[in-house]
């Protein structure tokens, strides 16, 4: 179903990203191109992996405070206003450093946000054992990568 419309502030559904809440604003575009979802995120809260995407792109719009992003072997620190792109292929990770909380908004492939809410799902709990991680990743012909 194509989508048209607004979404207004503290509508779309929610789900736990482990860390905090994701907002999702758009589940997927026509043809399914993308969903837009937004999350909170806790200072000094480990993120995820290191991982790449085989077949999903990742954007994030730094909405307010701070993150650390690595993006292959490059790691930057992104103040509010910075955009950051992850294509396919890119092994990636992010987390905010602290000490104040932050807030992103991410522009996925549409596939990826069913992987996003997966680990999310999983993390809830505490930490997640790696083997399960993987195994999840794998499903969403994804990987985690130890060391670049």
């Amino acid at each position: 179903m194509t989508f048209a419309g607004v979404v207004l502030p503290g509508q779309g559904r929610v789900f736990p990203t482990g860390r905090s809440q994701a907002s999702v604003k758009i589940e997927a575009a026509a043809e399914g191109g993308f969903a837009i979802f937004e999350a909170a995120q806790i200072p000094g809260v480990p993120g995820p992996p290191l991982h790449v995407h085989r077949s999903y792109d990742e954007a994030w719009y730094v909405v307010e405070g701070r993150m650390e992003f690595q993006l292959d072997e490059d790691a930057f620190d992104c103040p509010a206003g910075s955009v950051i792109y992850a294509p396919r292929g890119t092994a990636h990770t992010f987390h905010n450093p602290g000490p104040e909380g932050a807030r992103l908004l991410a522009v996925v492939t549409a596939e990826a946000l069913s992987l996003v809410e997966a680990l999310g799902k999983l993390a809830s709990a505490g930490p997640p054992d790696p083997a399960a991680v993987a195994a999840l990743l794998d499903r969403h012909d994804s990987y985690s990568v130890d060391r670049l």
